[in-house]
């Protein structure tokens, strides 16, 4: 048989198998190709890739102070976390008391309601009489008092003032207090900061207000709430327990080159699990008592790799040893709870029912098992070089 014949028979048999031009069955090549090389990295995938998430925000963003239901009369919000109220007796609109029904008010009182949650809080109040309380005291209102009565003259603890100081934590409280500001003529300013690292762990609440010029009422009443929202700074998670200081929880992921958690509890609080350097939590919520063990995700794990400061910061640090990491990513919870001091609840403040602060740690797999990871399986390599081969030796056929 000649040459001719035989690419004719050639020809005819590919056309009769289906694979058209040599054209097609190059592309019909590359196609099953680009298939399995797909299958591939998906089986690369599931036998241990390590994906590492990404940390959120932090959870303690800075918030412009919410305002009570009058408040747009007395009090306005001038930047991020700068409030001024001003409180004169031609502004605003009031809640009138009457003594009798049928008779004329005999007071009016205006009020407004804010909440420092942020990491700067500042609040100014302009009066046309006096402040109540004698700001020069550092002093403030129970949130409840009656500002017309709270005064130290041997008036019932609802009305007395309390030190601001004791409502505060973080560093020095005490240094935290009333500055006399410039004010418009006839008038009186004073302006209070605080910063967030001063904020309670729990919700607490004062009040402040001014008295009228014309006779002993109070002409307004600013109450403020103090919220320390928790929050997360890098591998760093500091907690807070107010009924809406856990809104969400904190993420923290460990890894080879950063691998310490500094947790911090706070004073007057415990970490969860209480065993927590032999167990962690799984899922949910942080208990007092989880039965996962370390050594389950991690065989040489030692509890020495907890640590922590003095009781009364309630700061604790989990450190892994770089080349002790697991070989796949593990996922554990740990968190704190408030503990109401010895001392009892502190005056002035009204806190609300305490929030658990939950932490999510991510621990990446090791170095070296996510550079295994990532090497192409020899099953994968030999199933895309046969498809190839395969595929090469129809078209030559």
């Amino acid at each position: 048989m000649g040459l001719g014949d035989r690419y004719s028979i050639s020809l005819d048999r590919r056309r009769s198998y289906g694979f058209g031009s040599s054209c097609r069955a190059t592309f019909g090549c590359l196609l099953l190709f680009f298939v399995v090389a797909g299958v591939d990295c998906g089986s690369m995938r599931r036998n241990g890739s390590a994906v590492v998430p990404t940390v959120g925000a932090a959870s303690g963003q800075d918030s412009e102070p919410s305002t009570g239901e009058n408040a747009n009369n007395i009090c306005q919000s001038e930047s991020e976390g700068v409030t001024v109220c001003t409180c004169v007796e031609s502004e605003g609109r009031g809640r009138q008391v009457s003594k009798v029904p049928g008779e004329s008010p005999v007071s009016t009182l205006k009020e407004a309601s804010l909440t420092f949650s942020g990491s700067t809080n500042k609040l100014t109040l302009i009066c046309d009489g006096k402040h109540v309380p004698d700001y020069s005291k550092g002093k403030v209102c129970p949130a409840d008092a009656d500002m017309s009565k709270c005064r130290n003259d041997g008036s019932p603890a609802e009305n007395q003032p309390v030190s601001l100081a004791d409502l505060l934590s973080g560093e020095n409280p005490a240094s935290i207090h009333w500055i006399n500001d410039t004010a418009p003529q006839g008038k009186k300013s004073y302006s209070l900061t605080i910063p967030g690292s001063n904020l309670p762990l729990s919700e607490k609440a004062f009040s402040v207000g001014c008295m009228k010029k014309t006779n002993s009422d109070a002409s307004c009443k600013v109450t403020v709430n103090l919220v320390k929202l928790s929050q997360t700074t890098g591998n760093t998670v500091e907690c807070a327990y107010g009924a809406t200081s856990n809104a969400s929880r904190q993420q923290v992921t460990l890894s080879p080159t950063q691998n310490t958690l500094t947790l911090i509890c706070g004073n007057d609080s415990a970490i969860l699990p209480t065993d927590y350097r032999t167990h962690f939590c799984s899922t949910g919520n942080a208990q007092e008592s989880c039965a996962e063990t370390y050594e389950s995700i991690i065989p040489q794990y030692e509890d020495s790799w907890w640590t922590t400061s003095s009781p009364e910061n309630g700061t604790y640090k989990l450190a892994i040893p770089s080349d002790m990491f697991p070989e796949e990513e593990k996922r554990i919870v740990v968190g704190c709870k408030y503990a109401q001091s010895k001392a009892g609840k502190a005056e002035g403040g009204g806190t609300s029912t305490s929030s658990i602060c939950n932490v999510d740690v991510t621990i990446s797999a090791s170095t070296s098992a996510a550079s295994g990871a990532s090497v192409p399986s020899v099953k994968g390599m030999a199933l895309s070089t046969a498809v190839v081969l395969g595929a090469g030796f129809l078209f030559l056929n």
